[in-house]
């Protein structure tokens, strides 16, 4: 038996209390958001609504190299596939992060200077793992 998607966006909104601040958004939210946001508990409403409409954006521009490939359904499965929402959350992250008003644009080096700090805490977070690890 499916559930209808309001009742996945509302049982994910009211089970969550990070995303119960979204609840007056809840009926202009995309089913396809909605969805993900059922299916990956940890991305947020901001984040699954980017994915999505990054989806929705590529869509006018790759039809041009092969409209049947990159079909809207294609490229939201691709994007919303679970080996991809790492990579797509990333992403998602970044244009927050960059056209967020109160911190300013995001140049390249500072997308840069970012994961290189981000590359160094999970080596930081890996060495102190084996080191744990060692001592038991």
């Amino acid at each position: 038996m499916e559930r209808s998607d309001s009742s996945i966006l509302t049982n994910n909104i009211t089970n969550n209390p990070f995303h119960a601040r979204f609840a007056p958004r809840q009926k202009w939210i995309d089913p396809k958001t909605a969805e993900l946001m059922e299916r990956e508990r940890n991305i947020g409403v901001r984040r699954a609504e980017i994915i999505t409409a990054s989806a929705s954006a590529l869509h006018p521009i790759m039809k041009k190299v092969n409209p049947v490939a990159f079909s809207k359904a294609n490229i939201h499965n691709t994007l919303t596939h679970p080996s991809s929402i790492p990579v797509a959350s990333k992403i998602a992250d970044y244009f927050i992060e960059k056209f967020n008003p109160h911190t300013g644009r995001m140049s390249v080096a500072d997308m840069e200077e970012r994961e290189v700090r981000r590359g160094e805490e999970r080596k930081r977070s890996v060495v102190k793992r084996q080191q744990t690890l060692k001592r038991n």
